[in-house]
């Protein structure tokens, strides 16, 4: 059978599918190859997304656009089967490629780098869940590089995808490395969010244990205190994010260090 996560790797991949040049070859193929995955035949999805990138590196060449194309139903087969590194790597090829072909700024290259991200993410989520947090830790940094690149500075997948950076950092037991990755993550959500969005909050709630984790209470307590109060104020006290932020402050209320 096939794991809740691997459902949702293949699906960020087909969300982000791009659009062939010949999509009276690739889009059936991905149609194909979801269909497959559904019905529980990832390993025959495997086998008719490799026959498909053959005969494209045969019809169009190795380094063409139809080869580079036909890489994405491989991957979202990988996915399927738990191997999400090869997927990536393929990913990573087929962006390499279209970057060659149609050039870095192409639609086509722009759709290609959005799989590759995607997949990292989806791999990165998959390592997490198993509490193999190193191996995460570089795909998100190359997530956030990626999309510092590419997407505004405001961008709230970009901001959320950094503070995600940070407590990867602080959970692998390195808080004093994650808190200027978070601070600077908190002023760009308060700038371009606002003070009082869930992000944002969420944001000072992770800032709150990375200071937390550095037995620095009462900076921890601020925070934990201003996330549940803007929180409370603007989406009531017993949203189940505000109940999340109230933790944090409650676990510290009375503590020692705060008399």
């Amino acid at each position: 059978m096939i794991a809740r996560w691997q459902v949702l790797g293949c699906a960020a991949l087909m969300a982000l599918a791009p659009v062939p040049v010949a999509a009276q070859s690739v889009s059936p193929a991905l149609s194909a190859v979801q269909q497959m995955i559904e019905a529980d035949k990832a390993a025959e999805a495997e086998k008719l997304a490799r026959a498909m990138l053959e005969a494209a590196e045969k019809r169009e060449g190795a380094k063409s656009l139809a080869a580079a194309d036909a890489r994405l139903p491989l991957a979202v087969a990988l996915f399927a089967l738990g191997r999400g590194a090869e997927a990536v790597t393929l990913l990573g090829e087929q962006v390499a490629l279209t970057e060659a072909a149609a050039g870095r700024d192409s639609a086509k290259a722009i759709e290609a780098r959005e799989a590759h991200f995607a997949a990292m993410v989806s791999l990165a989520s998959q390592y997490e869940r198993a509490g193999n947090l190193i191996e995460a830790e570089p795909l998100l940094e190359a997530v956030v590089a990626g999309y510092s690149q590419g997407r505004p500075g405001g961008d709230r997948d970009l901001l959320n995808l950094r503070g995600r950076l940070a407590s990867n950092i602080k959970d692998q037991g390195r808080p004093t490395e994650a808190e200027p990755i978070m601070s600077r993550t908190l002023e760009l959500l308060e700038e371009h969010l606002g003070p009082d969005d869930i992000d944002t909050l969420s944001g000072m709630n992770n800032m709150g244990r990375i200071l937390e984790a550095q037995f620095r209470q009462e900076d921890a307590f601020s925070y934990y205190k201003r996330a549940h109060e803007l929180g409370a104020a603007r989406y009531g006290p017993d949203n189940p994010d505000v109940l999340v932020f109230g933790h944090g402050l409650s676990s510290l209320t009375g503590c020692r260090w705060l008399r």
